[in-house]
């Protein structure tokens, strides 16, 4: 399965597949999610709150392309 993570009504589940990346790849994943609990699309600030948190996620999302989280 190509899902990583995902956040539905409230819940967050991690595929443990997510375990074959870096620790930072990982800590991005779940950072992706938690700020899915505020914002349910990935609105201008969903990304405010990742990039306050993880200035450089991009080169994660880059990591990730192909995959869902």
């Amino acid at each position: 399965e190509k899902v990583l993570g995902k956040c539905t009504d409230k819940i967050i589940t991690i595929n443990p597949n997510l375990m074959q990346f870096r620790k930072e790849t990982i800590e991005y994943v779940i950072m992706h999610e938690f700020c899915h609990l505020k914002y349910k699309s990935h609105c201008k600030k969903f990304y405010e709150i990742i990039e306050k948190n993880i200035k450089d996620y991009k080169k994660y999302e880059k990591e990730l392309e192909g995959y869902q989280y």
